[in-house]
């Protein structure tokens, strides 16, 4: 039997484009190499729809919150939901909101949060912010497996960015899957399939974020050195989960 000669893989016309681009982007001291072969690799491998993915994912996904919801006592999809995320203690927290009270479903596992304590002040600090958040869509492509997408800066972060001189607080932060995090909060692969499916089934808009330093069953120390209104932005915090019950006194938490 004659042997065949060995050939080289074909590379097509957008990949041999995107190497030349890589090596003249890496050539450059002032552009990042990895930031844009990040973009190129993004436009190489296509995108997918929320539709797409959720007919990947969505039967594992549902099947998982469903016996979370079951176990807890409550209906899914439900009328609404909080995520409440500690950086200090590295979890996020999917609580369901009801008509009458709110019940705690599951504790989720931060797999990545970058930073400190404290809240995110300007664009690459890589602070996580801390505040109160809507989910304003669903990003099926991300760079990160999922992502959801957080309304940061909301109108209280630009208000304390405009009070301190600030112009750039920084934009796109999502909560996603991996285990890196560069200003977001990385659940992990499995847990963003299940939040996304979530927020595709309950509506993002329905949704709550709340993001704080730790919990506040002892208080919160203002750590020195940041400003002056983060004490105030802390008392929201905590006064938010009061007053919708996203504690073990104020809702029915179950294992």
């Amino acid at each position: 039997m004659p042997v065949r000669p060995r050939t080289s893989p074909r590379v097509s016309a957008a990949g041999r484009l995107a190497i030349v681009l890589l090596a003249a982007a890496c050539s450059l001291p002032h552009l990042s190499c990895m930031s844009f072969w990040k973009s190129i690799y993004k436009t190489l491998k296509g995108s997918r729809t929320v539709e797409e993915v959720l007919a990947d994912i969505g039967p594992g996904a549902e099947a998982r919150l469903l016996r979370r919801f079951t176990d807890a006592g409550e209906a899914y999809p439900p009328d609404g939901a909080y995520l409440v995320a500690y950086k200090q203690e590295r979890v996020l927290e999917l609580w369901a909101r009801g008509p009458i009270r709110t019940t705690l479903v599951h504790t989720y596992t931060v797999t990545a949060a970058s930073g400190t304590l404290g809240p995110k002040l300007r664009e690459g600090d890589l602070q996580v912010p801390e505040g109160i958040y809507g989910v304003m869509e669903l990003e099926p492509n991300s760079d990160y497996y999922l992502g959801l997408k957080l309304d940061y800066p909301n109108s209280t972060d630009l208000a304390n960015a405009r009070a301190d001189g600030r112009t750039n607080p920084g934009s796109d932060i999502y909560i996603h899957g991996r285990d890196y995090s560069e200003g977001c909060l990385a659940v992990g692969d499995r847990a963003i399939e299940e939040l996304f499916t979530l927020a595709a089934r309950t509506g993002p808009g329905k949704i709550k974020v709340i993001i704080g330093p730790q919990r506040f069953e002892n208080g919160i120390p203002v750590r020195s050195g940041l400003p002056g209104w983060t004490e105030a932005l802390y008392a929201e915090i905590e006064r938010a989960i009061r007053d919708a019950g996203l504690t073990e006194r104020g809702g029915r938490v179950r294992p």
